[in-house]
């Protein structure tokens, strides 16, 4: 079995945490998939919730948007 470990680089993460941060609160699921598709993250298809980052490799789920609206 074989792992693999990818970080985002600096500059990635201090874009994605400002700008969940400085997004409007309390977001409703329509604020979570504009900053799903501003960050280039792609969806499942028929499933909006569920995203592919730029950490994960391509075809592997990163991410359920419902657990955090």
């Amino acid at each position: 079995m074989s792992f693999e470990f990818t970080v985002l680089s600096d500059d990635r993460f201090i874009e994605i945490l400002e700008a969940w941060v400085d997004s409007p609160w309390p977001k409703t699921a329509e604020d979570g998939y504009a900053l799903r598709d501003r960050f280039g993250w792609t969806q499942k298809e028929g499933k909006p919730n569920v995203f592919t980052s730029d950490v994960h490799p391509i075809g592997f789920p990163c991410g359920d948007l419902s657990a955090f609206l």
